[in-house]
């Protein structure tokens, strides 16, 4: 009997552990043309000279295109199928979702157990291959989470920068 109760309150503090897991954190200056690409296990973007060195690791990459007048900004992955993404650095199939998290919940979602709650609600289907950050001259979505090859998800927060076409972009992941 002893051993059984040892096994369950083992059982239940490893859980208690995987729970209570920090999401790792970053922040990286992004921008259509110049750092535009994101790996989320490296924790850095790259230009596209310096995205082909690590291109197995990158999992979206920044897209600006013209529609009429309006300028529109997009998260694409790199899946092999999608013409947008250069030949040379294709091959990753992360998927993305633009979800309505405002910032306070995008600060308050710290361990994987906040994560998990938070997004529980999105199954794969609720994944992209791309997601709209600007769409025309004041449509603006910030948070988004996406889903990498392993399962692992991550959230994304996009602010622009004041005087640039920079974004900052910050991300907690598992």
């Amino acid at each position: 009997m002893k051993k059984f109760i040892s096994s369950i309150a083992f059982l239940f503090f490893i859980q208690l552990a995987v729970f209570a897991q920090k999401l790792s954190g970053f922040t990286v200056n992004m921008s259509s043309s110049g750092k535009a690409y994101l790996s989320i296990d490296h924790k850095k973007s790259y230009t596209k000279e310096q995205a082909a060195a690590v291109k197995g690791n990158l999992d979206l990459m920044l897209l600006l295109s013209k529609e009429g007048n309006n300028d529109i900004l997009e998260w694409y992955n790199l899946d092999r199928k999608h013409e947008k993404a250069p030949a040379e650095l294709r091959g990753t199939k992360t998927a993305v979702v633009a979800i309505s998290f405002d910032r306070d919940q995008f600060d308050q979602c710290n361990t994987a157990a906040d994560l998990k709650r938070m997004t529980g609600h999105l199954t794969v289907n609720s994944f992209s291959h791309f997601a709209v950050l600007k769409n025309g001259t004041g449509n603006w979505q910030h948070c988004f989470i996406i889903q990498q090859e392993n399962g692992k998800r991550a959230l994304i927060y996009v602010s622009s920068i004041a005087n640039s076409d920079e974004l900052k972009v910050e991300v907690k992941s598992e």
